[in-house]
């Protein structure tokens, strides 16, 4: 349940933000079976996910979107937890390089990681013609794909210590690049 709960958390709260309760219920709904096969370990993490992102986005205007996104911001900063912010804010202080990893669209996180001065690394939605297809245009950042895609874009090697916070199942890989005693998991209440 913790995994799930954390990793379609933000995608839940995003589908009823675009579409609106009704319309996400509804959907729900017609789909349960894609949830029962996920929760029952039957689907993974990405073909649960990408079946969803096809029903809801498939055809969407990517500017449409990419404005949702924005205005999405507000909602996002509002569940942020003040402890997570404190020690961002200690990092920032230390002139760290803070990086957010996530299984959730790089779309909707990456103007929170805009305003919380951070980078992102986050699932991108596929895109052609100015219309999402619904389809991932990247492997689905999540397990061992998060570790790819951060030794990818940063050599660990210059950094004297790795911190990483995690707080599912989907972060453990990610978590084992920590330097020692700077691996976090579920560390803010």
């Amino acid at each position: 349940y913790r995994v799930a709960h954390c990793v379609l958390f933000y995608l839940f709260l995003f589908l009823k933000y675009l579409v609106g309760k009704r319309r996400f219920y509804q959907a729900m709904l017609l789909h349960i079976h894609i949830l029962v096969l996920y929760f029952l370990g039957i689907w993974d993490n990405h073909r649960a996910k990408e079946y969803l992102s096809k029903y809801f986005f498939g055809g969407y205007k990517e500017e449409d979107f990419l404005n949702q996104s924005k205005s999405f911001l507000s909602i996002l900063k509002n569940i942020l937890k003040d402890s997570a912010l404190q020690r961002l804010q200690w990092h920032r202080e230390r002139g760290d390089t803070i990086v957010m990893v996530s299984a959730s669209f790089e779309a909707y996180l990456k103007p929170l990681c805009e305003a919380l001065e951070m980078e992102c690394i986050a699932t991108i939605l596929e895109s052609s013609g100015g219309e999402l297809s619904g389809r991932f245009g990247s492997s689905n950042c999540y397990g061992a794909e998060k570790v790819r895609r951060i030794q990818a874009k940063y050599d660990l090697s210059k950094y004297e210590k790795i911190y990483v916070y995690g707080d599912s199942s989907g972060d453990k890989e990610m978590l084992a690049l920590a330097s020692d005693g700077c691996g976090f998991y579920r560390y803010f209440k």
